[in-house]
């Protein structure tokens, strides 16, 4: 009884985070989806200062460069060994990431075998990166 209890206590509250995030700019990147690097580059494009981008534990591929040009936007993986964006089938363009924008932050994530710079970082200020693994792997 208590196990469905507690069970019950964090599908709430799970939910009631959910719910409080996407009112607050929190826009996740769906692992679901067959299209995720094509998501994740719209969710990128779209984003509005103030965003968090969440992307999910996994491990996923992108053949292109990622860009992003919005000011005060925030990246959030799950943990660097859990959240990596793996650019080894790379064949469109010559960095993994590419972000000019102020005030941006790129944490807990993974970022590897991109065909130049892991993440090149231009004509910004204010740039925090924690907790970013880069790799070739």
């Amino acid at each position: 009884m208590k196990k469905i209890l507690v069970a019950s206590i964090a599908i709430g509250i799970t939910i009631f985070v959910n719910a409080c995030a996407s009112n607050s700019g929190t826009q996740t990147a769906s692992s679901s989806s067959a299209d995720f690097a094509k998501n994740l580059q719209e969710d990128l494009i779209k984003a509005k200062p103030g965003s968090v981008i969440e992307i999910p534990e996994g491990k996923f591929t992108f053949d292109k460069t990622l860009s992003l040009n919005v000011a005060k936007v925030t990246i959030r993986g799950k943990g660097m060994g859990k959240t990596i964006l793996s650019f080894a089938g790379q064949k469109a363009g010559s960095a993994g990431m590419m972000v000019k924008a102020d005030d941006f932050v790129i944490e807990d994530l993974a970022i590897e075998d991109a065909a130049g710079d892991a993440l090149k970082v231009e004509n910004s200020n204010n740039v925090t990166m924690r907790r970013v693994r880069v790799e070739w792997t």
